[in-house]
C-alpha cells in the first residue's frame, strides 16, 4: 500500500511538473486558425500551456482570444477579433492587427506591430522594435509605453491617446495627432554643448561647454615595448574650434610582457672542461628587465666527450689502462710507483729544504736550476728548496733577487755585497765625477763629494776578464 502510495505520488509530481512545463506549436496543419486544437502540437494553448509560432508560419485570431499564458512568436499572427491580454506576448515575428488589442499584461515587441485597429493600453509595452499606426489605427495609452533607443513609433496621421506613461529613448515620428505628454530624456541645460531642445526631462547627459569639438577617441596604439613597463596612447581631434578643452592624447602605462620576456638570448656555449671522457660547459644569459627574468642565468650541458679511449697512460700508475690513448688526469699510484716516478723525475722544489735564514758564501759560480732560475751557486740554489741544478746561468736567465742583506729592499749595500764576490777583480770602465753617466754607473753628478750619494761611480759593472 505504502509502495503504491509513493508511487501516485511521483506520478503526480511528474504530472505537475509536465503541466508546468508545457508548450505547444502552431504548425497549421489544417489551417491558420488559431481556434482549431489540430494546429497545434499540445492542443490549444492555455493556462501552464505556453504558446510558441515558429517563423514563417501565419496564424489568425477571429472572435475573442483570452490570453493568460506566454505567445512566443516568430512568424505572423493576424488579429481581426478581440485580443484580451492577461499574460505576456513576446514578439519578435510580426503582429497586423484591424481588430482591439487589450493589454492589461505585457507586450515586449522586438519585432513588428501594424496597428490598423485599436490597441488599449492597461499595462505594459515595451518596444525595441517597430510600432506604426496605418488606415485609423489608434493607441489609448493608460498604461505604460517605453520607446528604447533601438525602438522606432511612427504616426501616420492618426490618434496617439496617451493619458498614461510615454518614456521614449528612441525614435517617434508623428504626422498626427499625440495627447498627453511624451517623457524624452535628455540634456535640458541649455548652457551644455549637447543640449537638446525636445528633452523633457534630463538624463544626466549634459556635456560641459567647451568639450563637446572633440572627434570619439581613437584606437589604443600599441605598447612602446613587449617587456616591462610600458606606455600606449591614442588621440582625438577638435572638430569645433573653441569647443576643444583638454588635450588631444591619453597616455596609459602598464607592465606588459610574461615572466621570462626580461632575458637576453643565450650566449655561445663555453668550451668543454675536458677533450676526453665526461665534460661539462656551460652558457649564460643576462636579465635586461627586473621582475621579468623566471629561471637561471647559467645553463649547464654534460657529455661523454672525445673520440680516443681515454684513461691513464702511465705504465707506474696502479690504474694503468694500456688501451689508453689520451690521458685523462685520472692515474693513481702506489707509495712505490710515487717513489719510481719521482726517481725518474724528481719534484724539482722541496719545501722541506727551504731555509730563509740561510748564510752562504759569496762567490759567482752560477747554476741553473731545474726551475729555469739561475742562482749564484749551489748554495743559494739549495737553500731555496731546489732539488736539482746545473752548471752555468739559464739559457733564458732569471736571475736570482740580488736582494743580498735579506731587508726587503734593494739598495746600495745589496751593490756592495754583490762587487764583494768578486773583489778587486771588479773595475769600471767609466770616469767618476766628469757629470757623464758612462757604462758601469748608475749616476754622476759631476763632483767627487762623497756625501751627496752620486760620488761612488762603481755602483754596478762586470767582471773583467
Amino acid at each position: 500500500m505504502k509502495r503504491l502510495v509513493a508511487f501516485l505520488s511521483l506520478a503526480a509530481l511528474c504530472l505537475l511538473s509536465t503541466e508546468a512545463l508545457s508548450q505547444t506549436t502552431f504548425t497549421g496543419a489544417i489551417s491558420q486558425d488559431w481556434g482549431e486544437a489540430g494546429n497545434w502540437t499540445n492542443g490549444l494553448p492555455a493556462v501552464g500551456n505556453d504558446a510558441e509560432i515558429p517563423l514563417g508560419l501565419g496564424v489568425s485570431i477571429e472572435g475573442f482570444l483570452f490570453i493568460e499564458f506566454v505567445i512566443n512568436n516568430f512568424g505572423t499572427i493576424i488579429n481581426f477579433g478581440t485580443i484580451i491580454n492577461y499574460g505576456a506576448i513576446d514578439n519578435s515575428g510580426t503582429i497586423d492587427n484591424s481588430g482591439t488589442i487589450d493589454n492589461s499584461g505585457t507586450i515586449d515587441n522586438s519585432g513588428t506591430i501594424d496597428n490598423f485597429g485599436t490597441i488599449d493600453n492597461f499595462g505594459t509595452i515595451n518596444n525595441s522594435g517597430t510600432i506604426s499606426m496605418d488606415n485609423f489605427g489608434v493607441i489609448i495609452n493608460v498604461g505604460a509605453i517605453t520607446n528604447d533607443s533601438y525602438g522606432y513609433i511612427i504616426n501616420y496621421g492618426y490618434i496617439i491617446n496617451n493619458e498614461g506613461t510615454i518614456d521614449n529613448f528612441g525614435t517617434i515620428d508623428n504626422f498626427g495627432t499625440i495627447s498627453g505628454t511624451i517623457n524624452i530624456p535628455g540634456c535640458t541645460d541649455e548652457a551644455a554643448c549637447n543640449y537638446d531642445a525636445d528633452a523633457t526631462e534630463d538624463d544626466g547627459s549634459c556635456i560641459a561647454d567647451g568639450i563637446c569639438g572633440w572627434s570619439e577617441w581613437s584606437e589604443w596604439g600599441p605598447w612602446s615595448t613587449d617587456c616591462g613597463q610600458a606606455i600606449r596612447t591614442r588621440t582625438r581631434e577638435c572638430l569645433i574650434p573653441g569647443q576643444c578643452s583638454g588635450s588631444d592624447n591619453e597616455t596609459e602605462a602598464a607592465d606588459v610582457g610574461d615572466d621570462v620576456c626580461g632575458w637576453s638570448e643565450w650566449s655561445e656555449w663555453g668550451p668543454w672542461s675536458t677533450d676526453c671522457g665526461e665534460a661539462i660547459r656551460t652558457r649564460t644569459r643576462e636579465c635586461l628587465v627586473s621582475g621579468h627574468c623566471s629561471g637561471s642565468a647559467v645553463e649547464t650541458q654534460v657529455a661523454d666527450v672525445g673520440d680516443d679511449v681515454c684513461g691513464c697512460t702511465h705504465t707506474n700508475a696502479t690504474n694503468y689502462d694500456p688501451s689508453a690513448i689520451t690521458d685523462d688526469g685520472s692515474c693513481l699510484y702506489s707509495q712505490t710507483a710515487y717513489d719510481a716516478a719521482l726517481e725518474d723525475c724528481p719534484e724539482c722544489i722541496n719545501e722541506d729544504q727551504i731555509d730563509e735564514g740561510f748564510s752562504c758564501i759569496e762567490i759567482w759560480e752560477p747554476v741553473c736550476g731545474c726551475n729555469d732560475v739561475t742562482y749564484s751557486n749551489e748554495c743559494y740554489a739549495f737553500y731555496n728548496g731546489v732539488t736539482e741544478w746545473a752548471d752555468g746561468e739559464c739559457d733564458s736567465p732569471n736571475p736570482y733577487n740580488p736582494d743580498f742583506d735579506n731587508d726587503n729592499m734593494i739598495s746600495v749595500s745589496d751593490l756592495l755585497a754583490l762587487l764583494s764576490v768578486f773583489g778587486d777583480s771588479f773595475v769600471s770602465d767609466a770616469v767618476c765625477g766628469n757629470g757623464i753617466v758612462e757604462f758601469g754607473e748608475m749616476c754622476d753628478d759631476g763632483n767627487e763629494d762623497p756625501g751627496d750619494g752620486c760620488y761612488n761611480c762603481q755602483l754596478d759593472g762586470s767582471p773583467q776578464d
